[in-house]
């Protein structure tokens, strides 16, 4: 996923890409009560003609255990490393 936003005054454009992968830790898949893994990365860039040091931005990092509660919800333990 990709998502653009933008500083009008310093011509900055810092987009978003997100990577996600899910684990499911049972056999059918995401089912209610059975726990799950998710690793999310996050990198933003920076683009535009006024960018002083470097077109990274930041990362962001996130490791994740859940629980599929019912067919709507879910509950997470999520630890988020963050790198700027």
């Amino acid at each position: 996923m990709k998502i653009k936003t933008q500083n009008h005054k310093k011509q900055i454009v810092t987009e978003e890409y997100n990577t996600m992968l899910l684990i499911p830790f049972s056999k059918n898949g995401l089912t209610p009560n059975k726990l799950f893994g998710v690793i999310n990365n996050k990198i933003f860039v920076n683009l535009g003609k006024n960018i002083i040091h470097s077109t990274f931005c930041q990362n962001r990092l996130f490791v994740r255990f859940g629980s599929q509660i019912s067919k709507s919800s879910s509950i997470h333990l999520c630890y988020l490393n963050v790198y700027l």
